[in-house]
């Protein structure tokens, strides 16, 4: 059995190992499949913002930026505010 911790996502406590509760596990899935979507999509099209993956996926702002800490999402970055784009970085 895992610490108890704090929700990343709803607050409520819980344990295990995980960085989310069980109920919101499935939220988090469906959110970060949804990302990877409209980042792949965006990439074929050219430029995005922070704010436009915001807007276009409904994924709040904290949630997107714990997902941008995944490995998964390693070397995607977002510029300065003034610049705001989303660069994939070079492999």
């Amino acid at each position: 059995m895992g610490l108890v911790r704090m929700c990343a996502r709803c607050g409520c406590l819980y344990t295990t190992d995980t960085e989310v509760c069980m109920n919101c596990r499935t939220k988090d899935e469906a959110d970060v499949i949804k990302l990877k979507g409209f980042l792949e999509e965006a990439f074929l099209e050219g430029e995005t913002t922070r704010q436009d993956v915001l807007n276009s996926t409904g994924i709040n702002a904290k949630n997107l930026d714990r997902f941008m800490g995944y490995n998964e999402f390693a070397g995607i970055k977002f510029g300065a505010p003034a610049e705001e784009k989303i660069i994939k970085a070079k492999k």
